[in-house]
C-alpha cells in the first residue's frame, strides 16, 4: 500500500500474483509475486509480459491494492487455525493433514503447506497482516512462533511439522 501511495500522476499499481505450477506436480508450486507500474491506458497481455512459458501453467490474480492480497487474506488464517488446532489438541500434525486432503480434496494438508511455504515466511506475513488489520485472526499463534525462533522453518531447514532429514519420508513431528 505504502508503494500504491507513494505513486504520483497517471502511474497506478498492478499487483499481480502468479502462481506457477510446473504441470503434474503441485508439491512443487513456485509462488512468485511481481508488483508492476503500468499506465492506466495501457493494456498489456501476459504474452505481451513475456510471461507466457509452454512449460508453466499460469493463474493471475489481480486484485486491489490491500494489504495481504486474496490468497494471503484467505490462506493465512486457515494455516494459523491449523496451527491453533494443533495447539489444542483437535488432532495431530498427520491427523490434520490428513483430514484437509481427504475431506477437502486438498493436495496437501496445512502442515505440509506451511513446511513447504516456510514457518518463517507465514510468520513474517502474518506479522504484517496483524499489524494492518490488527484480526486476531491474523495473530501467530506461540507454536509458531516458538517454531521460528528455534529455526524450524520447515523443508528448506530440515525441521518444521515434518522432520526432513529422510527427505523421500518425511516424519511428522511430535510437538
Amino acid at each position: 500500500m505504502q508503494v500504491a501511495q507513494a505513486q504520483k500522476g497517471s502511474w497506478t499499481i498492478v499487483w499481480l500474483l502468479f502462481f506457477f505450477m510446473l504441470i503434474n506436480f503441485v508439491d512443487k508450486a513456485v509462488i512468485g509475486l511481481a508488483a508492476v507500474p503500468i499506465m492506466k491506458e495501457v493494456g498489456l497481455t501476459p504474452k505481451e509480459f513475456g510471461l507466457v512459458n509452454s512449460s508453466f501453467f499460469f493463474l493471475f490474480s489481480i486484485s486491489a491494492i490491500v494489504t495481504g492480497f486474496i490468497v494471503n487474506r484467505l490462506l493465512v488464517p486457515y494455516l494459523l487455525d491449523a496451527i491453533r488446532a494443533l495447539e489444542e489438541g483437535v488432532g495431530s500434525v498427520v491427523d490434520i493433514d490428513n483430514s484437509m486432503k481427504l475431506g477437502c480434496g486438498y493436495p496437501m494438508g496445512p502442515f505440509a503447506l506451511l513446511d513447504f511455504v516456510g514457518l518463517d515466511t507465514t510468520y513474517y506475513i502474518s506479522q504484517i497482516m496483524f499489524d494492518e488489520f490488527k484480526e486476531k485472526r491474523f495473530a501467530a499463534p506461540p507454536l509458531l512462533k516458538r517454531m521460528v525462533l528455534a529455526g524450524w522453518n520447515g523443508k528448506k531447514s530440515g525441521r518444521g511439522f515434518y522432520d526432513y532429514s529422510d527427505s523421500a519420508n518425511p516424519k511428522a513431528m511430535s510437538l
